[in-house]
């Protein structure tokens, strides 16, 4: 594994190098992944907290609610997107501090959790669609993968922050 892990640092050496020259470069890439974070987890966070309060008020509001949040995907996989580019640009310049790095493990964890949670979630969109026991059981577990969510982003950036201070 250690020969593994050597190699792949061997290749991305260039890159390395070249982001670890240039603090303009360092900061650019840390810039696009905070707004990618901000872009991706504030919408998701925002139509999360909506989702909440129309579970709990008028049931007439909650087609307009999962109209909304289809259009809000767009928005939070464009956010995702930008994060997941330039995390793998602040990989790649210190790989192997971040392959040994339990929290960069933790934080992963998390990207993934987020990610099948969000599958859930488009999941439960579709049902909550139906009428009757189904849409009403889908509309629970929109509801619990909103919370879920809202959670999700939270640790990440929580864990972000902890992973940039023991760089």
């Amino acid at each position: 594994m250690d020969t593994l892990l050597t190699t792949l640092a061997g290749w991305l050496e260039p890159w390395a190098t070249l982001h670890g020259d240039s603090v303009g470069l360092q900061t650019g890439v840390v810039f696009v992944h905070l707004a990618g974070l901000l872009i991706g987890g504030g919408g998701a966070v925002a139509e999360d907290l909506g989702t909440l309060r129309v579970a709990r008020g008028d049931p007439a509001r909650r087609g307009e609610r999962l109209n909304l949040l289809g259009i809000a995907h767009r928005t939070v996989v464009f956010g995702l997107a930008l994060s997941a580019a330039t995390g793998a640009l602040m990989l790649g310049a210190d790989f192997e501090a971040m392959a040994g790095s339990a929290v960069f493990w933790v934080k992963m964890g998390l990207v993934a959790a987020l990610l099948a949670n969000g599958a859930l979630m488009m999941r439960a969109e579709t049902g909550a669609r139906s009428p009757g026991p189904d849409g009403a059981r889908a509309w629970r577990m929109l509801t619990r993968a909103a919370g879920a969510s809202a959670l999700l982003w939270f640790l990440i950036l929580f864990v972000s922050v902890l992973l940039r201070q023991s760089a």
